[in-house]
């Protein structure tokens, strides 16, 4: 009897260690960036033939829906990369934003400027949250599903050699942000009002160097401008030739006889033109912008002008400080009005304030 005992004691204690490894990141865990975790989820999941949906309590009902939308877009972006993945994708469904950002998936230097600022990536693992807005929930899952499979592209199809390979690789920021920016979200109005002001005030010029944001929105309009001169097509193959020959540029040489330098001015160019004739940006007036310098990984968000048109009212987030702003118009004059939270290497919540 009392070898029986021994027997299920061991294997219950076998058990809670491989369900803890499920969620170990070997290499890619950074050591002295470990988030606490304030709430302990007791997940479960939802086995499927080519991914894995985990999920706690409270979130039967998102995951339903990631699972639903996993399958759906996991085959149109191999469809379009042609590309498909040799390992099973897990994909770790949050209720909310709150408790996504206790996640240490995927925690290193790079989290500000992650794609999107949101979905986290370790090999073929990535973490979603629901915020009450399906659309968004689609477009992490998108963007998440696309690095995996540019991952596995570029640098190895197992997630070990993404690691190892990773490292005998470099591209530049545009070229990977960008182009799971693409495949992450179709072009649409907000993203080509925010690329023509970048343009028109020459923040693109040193289009190899770019970083952040301004990486992934002027990579995304590279590659959109890409498919639709040379088609779609041609992406996947410049991909292939970017890992064969480890170089970005060599790779553009060979499959569209051009040189990225040329490529990115006459892209410039040809938005700049094309924009030229768009009526409805014919009469847009001259503004000053209310900032000349804006320090570097500091994000301006939820502007509200006043009613009588004499202020402006706007949020920043520095490394996960919110802050507030009043800023007098005529005056020049800006206030503090609110802070909350220390400065740490941490995913932006701009929801708030």
């Amino acid at each position: 009897m009392k070898s029986v005992k021994a027997y299920i004691f061991i294997l219950g204690i076998v058990f809670s260690l491989q369900l803890k490894s499920q969620f170990y990141y070997g290499s890619q865990q950074e050591f002295g960036k470990n988030r606490i975790q304030f709430q302990p989820f007791e997940w479960t999941y939802f086995p499927y033939d080519r991914y894995q949906v985990y999920l706690y309590e409270g979130g039967q009902e998102i995951a339903k829906y990631v699972s639903v939308s996993m399958k759906k877009n996991l085959e149109d972006i191999e469809r379009r990369l042609d590309f498909q993945s040799e390992e099973k994708i897990q994909v770790l469904v949050y209720n909310n934003f709150h408790d996504f950002i206790q996640s240490n998936l995927g925690l290193s230097s790079e989290d500000q400027t992650n794609i999107g600022g949101v979905t986290k990536i370790a090999g073929t693992k990535m973490s979603v949250y629901f915020d009450g807005n399906h659309q968004d929930l689609d477009k992490q899952i998108r963007q998440g599903l696309s690095e995996i499979l540019i991952n596995q592209m570029l640098f190895g199809g197992k997630a070990r050699d993404v690691v190892k390979n990773s490292t005998l690789l470099t591209v530049p920021d545009w070229f990977k942000n960008g182009l799971i920016s693409y495949y992450g979200e179709s072009w649409n109005f907000d993203l080509d009002s925010r690329v023509l002001d970048a343009v028109e005030n020459d923040r693109f010029l040193r289009f190899n160097r770019l970083t952040g944001e301004e990486a992934e929105m002027a990579g995304h309009a590279f590659w959109n401008y890409v498919a639709e001169t040379y088609g779609e097509a041609v992406i996947p193959n410049i991909l292939y030739m970017t890992k064969v020959g480890r170089s970005v540029e060599n790779a553009f040489n060979f499959v569209l006889a051009t040189s990225v330098n040329q490529l990115s001015n006459e892209w410039m160019e040809s938005y700049m033109q094309r924009n030229l004739h768009t009526d409805t940006l014919q009469y847009l007036p001259t503004v000053k912008p209310l900032f000349a310098k804006v320090k570097t990984g500091k994000a301006f968000f939820n502007p509200h002008l006043s009613p009588d048109g004499t202020k402006i009212i706007y949020s920043t987030n520095e490394m996960g400080q919110n802050k507030a702003w009043l800023y007098n118009l005529e005056s020049g004059k800006k206030k503090r009005l609110f802070k909350s939270g220390p400065k740490l290497e941490r995913l932006n919540d701009r929801s708030y304030p």
